[in-house]
């Protein structure tokens, strides 16, 4: 139990580790960890700390599983290379263009983002998180959160590559904008199952929306995936060789692409407007 604590190191690699699987369990608060913070953590609990190292499980047997940050800041980039389950971040604060790198054979398990701000002082930006491992993902949540504008044609959340996929949820989240014809979301990967909805794409300085400089708010490849309604109502995506139906579109923009035709599309110009006997 850590309370009040400054944990500096001047050398070695981390504030706080366990041995490999250990299920060790750890209650901080209110501190400050120097260096990075990873282990074999389960039933752990960190409550308005910040990680200057960040979080990781980069190495063999840290596979944390049920660890919760509450109202914690977040410093550095985090590699997860290990399988990790049960995360929960809450109220947290991820600093200037740090990412969150899921990896190797590393897989997801119920990990959820809530209320978070993913802060950005530069314009710079890539993803915030990058997916690229043969691990599979079952259970990864965004609801709520913030993300200061990107400028990536990989989006600012990317699914590079994975094990499979299900549930994942991308709901009720602000994407900011400033300039740049980029994507939020895109997936390079056709096995990526989502749900996108109830999100506000953002608009630049002049009131323009990516759709209004020819380009869309989610691209690549999917399955079986959601998209809308969300804001502005004719947002649009681009489905790339690969995706794979059934896909469903709820809006007034447009679906392109050259996999296009594995969507079925509600609202959309071209589309049949649902009747009262089917939706009410």
């Amino acid at each position: 139990y850590l309370s009040n604590l400054y944990l500096q190191s001047n050398n070695g690699t981390y504030a706080i580790t366990t041995g490999s699987n250990t299920d060790s369990v750890v209650h901080a608060d209110h501190c400050k960890f120097q260096r990075k913070v990873g282990g074999d953590l389960a039933e752990s609990f960190f409550t308005r700390c910040e990680f200057d190292g960040g979080f990781v499980c980069d190495t063999a047997g840290h596979t944390s599983g049920g660890v919760w940050f509450d109202n914690c800041t977040f410093a550095l980039n985090m590699i997860w290379s290990q399988s990790v389950s049960d995360l929960y971040f809450n109220n947290c604060f991820f600093e200037s263009n740090i990412n969150i790198s899921v990896t190797s054979g590393a897989s997801i398990d119920n990990v959820v983002f809530d209320d978070c701000l993913f802060f950005s002082s530069s314009s710079s930006l890539g993803p915030r998180l990058t997916v690229n491992t043969t691990g599979g993902i079952d259970g990864l949540i965004f609801s709520s959160n913030e993300f200061y504008p990107g400028s990536s044609a990989n989006g600012i959340i990317y699914f590079q590559a994975h094990g499979g996929s299900e549930n994942i949820v991308i709901s009720g989240n602000i994407f900011d904008r400033t300039s740049g014809a980029y994507p939020y979301i895109r997936s390079d990967d056709p096995d990526t199952r989502v749900c996108v909805t109830g999100n506000g794409f953002g608009v630049d300085a002049a009131g323009q929306y990516v759709e209004d400089d020819a380009s869309v708010s989610i691209s690549g490849q999917f399955k079986e995936s959601v998209f809308g309604p969300n804001i502005p109502p004719d947002f649009s995506v681009q489905l790339d060789t690969g995706s794979v139906a059934p896909n469903l579109y709820i809006g007034t923009g447009t679906v392109s692409g050259a996999a296009a035709a594995t969507c079925t599309l509600i609202g959309a110009s071209g589309s049949t407007s649902p009747s009262d006997a089917d939706y009410l």
